[in-house]
């Protein structure tokens, strides 16, 4: 089971409600978080991903001031 934050709390995501495509780009992710296979993409994805996030939550800290990849 996965959690889902929900604006309530939290519940658990039975598999049933999960994707179901074997070859699904989210099954291969939630997978991989599950540790039942080995992650697709290479790491340096994942760190533009959280670079990217990391710039919304200083812009939006900052009242929604631009703030680029590069300033981090």
């Amino acid at each position: 089971l996965l959690k889902s934050v929900m604006v309530q709390g939290v519940r658990e995501v039975p598999d049933t409600e999960l994707p179901a495509s074997p070859g699904s780009v989210d099954r291969a992710f939630l997978d991989a978080v599950q540790g039942k296979r080995d992650v697709l993409v290479p790491a340096t994805i994942g760190l533009g991903v959280i670079q990217l996030t990391e710039a919304a939550w200083r812009s939006a800290a900052d009242h929604g001031r631009p703030v680029r990849v590069t300033e981090l």
